[in-house]
């Protein structure tokens, strides 16, 4: 155990703490927020929660929020069942159907017994007597709630760079997008892998959270894809593209309740 131990407390990640200059694109982007333009910010977060880096961009058009819940289906038992039991169990049973606000009258009990009649002949003979009558013991079918699902976003950005400058600020988004999406080894052993960052991802008005857009909770990057010149086969004299289009997916690193959102 002290071997484990030792082992675990050398592995585990010592995760810097300096933060890096944030990012704006386009390079103007830092005077529109002053003046209370919307936008998002991309935020790099370390597993212990600290922040790396953030990149400020313009709300993508098109953006989806996928909420969802899962339901399955769930037989409570057909009322020969019920009645049966109560048939088996006397008194008790019948007080402890009332208490769950199941009835079972006189009628029911008559119902049961036919269908328990025409079942008890044979499996194929009873369902054969079953659809000649024309009836189906009822199910009880109900619904039950099993959670949320796990939501994921996708985000399209279109960089055009105008100037060099704007060039070198969108390949060094596009940089730091694809860095931070793959793990690294550590530094003890390659034969560890360190998990890559969390994404904290906020919709902004000014630099105050934009009370009309989502809240998305800590976000784990699955997906990255570069297009480069899109709309056509042009280039800055230093070789840089004159457009970039950045596709990246996120899903959120759990399945959240009402708490988590208001």
């Amino acid at each position: 155990e002290g071997l484990v131990s030792q082992a675990l407390e050398k592995a585990s990640v010592k995760y810097g703490s300096a933060v890096t200059t944030p990012i704006h694109y386009p390079l103007n982007l830092e005077e529109q927020i002053k003046k209370g333009r919307p936008h998002m910010r991309l935020r790099i977060i370390s597993r212990d929660l600290e922040e790396k880096r953030s990149i400020y961009l313009l709300t993508p058009v098109g953006l989806s929020v996928p909420d969802g819940s899962t339901w399955n289906n769930v037989n409570l038992g057909t009322l020969l069942g019920a009645a049966a039991g109560v048939a088996k169990r006397g008194a008790t049973a019948i007080k402890n159907l009332q208490a769950a606000g199941r009835v079972i009258g006189v009628e029911d009990l008559v119902a049961a017994s036919t269908l328990t009649a025409i079942e008890s002949f044979a499996p194929v003979i009873g369902e054969k007597g079953l659809m000649s009558a024309g009836i189906a013991a009822n199910p009880y079918t109900n619904t039950q709630f099993s959670g949320t699902n796990l939501r994921t976003f996708e985000f399209t950005f279109k960089l055009i760079a105008e100037s060099k400058d704007e060039s070198d600020a969108a390949r060094e988004i596009e940089n730091t997008f694809r860095k931070f999406l793959y793990p690294r080894t550590h530094a003890e052993s390659k034969m560890v892998l360190v998990y890559p960052p969390l994404w904290e991802i906020t919709f902004l008005k000014g630099e105050s959270h934009n009370p009309y857009m989502p809240r998305l909770h800590l976000c784990n990057m699955t997906a990255l894809n570069v297009v480069y010149n899109t709309t056509g086969n042009s280039y800055h004299e230093d070789g840089s593209p004159t457009e970039i289009d950045i596709s990246i997916s996120f899903s959120e690193s759990k399945t959240l309740t009402r708490d988590d959102l208001y």
